[in-house]
């Protein structure tokens, strides 16, 4: 799985860090770029496939030892769940897989909603803090604007931007893509907040 250090090089980090001071010369509001390596632990998922994953081998051993009886069986799971577990937490992308999508959706807007105002995003001048945040290990990304700018944009501008920056991230575009959510969201501010914004990474 791909971190979240790894999400962008120097020079793309750079690139990024240019564009957000290039709008950060005329601003008086917020921006921010939050890349995260998850959302969620997704601890139950993790239970669940370390129950399974004990389950399985434990029925292997079972028929291969000729200890075909539930007691062999269940102290098997109870010495196997755990190093299971621990074996999972190596591999997130397969715990996933037990992961329903509507769970999914709910851990990354949740995640958002919570870096949104951590961020002191909710604080900007004229309501026009904008928040561009990207899950990798779900392959989410989420762009959220304050209730001023959101008052003013149609929702379909924020499908969008984040269409386009996923499919950016899919092509490996990652820096490229970012780069012109930015600009586009800079645009967009020059006409709907007259004072301005601040950008930040």
């Amino acid at each position: 799985m791909m971190r979240a250090e790894q999400f962008l090089n120097e020079d793309q980090r750079r690139m990024v860090g240019e564009a957000l001071l290039g709008v950060n010369s005329w601003t008086a509001s917020k921006i921010a770029v939050t890349v995260l390596d998850r959302s969620n632990r997704y601890l139950e998922a993790r239970i669940l496939g370390a129950f399974i994953a004990a389950g399985v081998f434990s029925i292997v051993v079972a028929v291969v030892s000729d200890h075909l009886n539930v007691w062999f069986f269940i102290s098997m799971v109870v010495l196997l769940v755990y190093p299971a577990k621990r074996l999972l937490e190596l591999f997130p992308s397969v715990q996933m897989l037990l992961v329903s999508k509507r769970r999914v959706e709910e851990a990354v807007r949740q995640k958002a909603i919570q870096t949104f105002y951590e961020k002191g995003l909710h604080r900007s001048p004229d309501g026009s803090g904008i928040l561009i945040f990207i899950s990798l290990l779900e392959h989410k990304v989420w762009i959220l604007g304050d209730r001023k700018i959101k008052e003013k944009v149609l929702p379909r501008f924020w499908q969008e931007l984040t269409d386009r920056l996923a499919e950016g991230i899919k092509e490996n575009r990652s820096c490229e893509a970012l780069c012109e959510v930015i600009s586009r969201c800079e645009g967009m501010l020059r006409l709907y907040s007259p004072k301005g914004f601040h950008c930040e990474r």
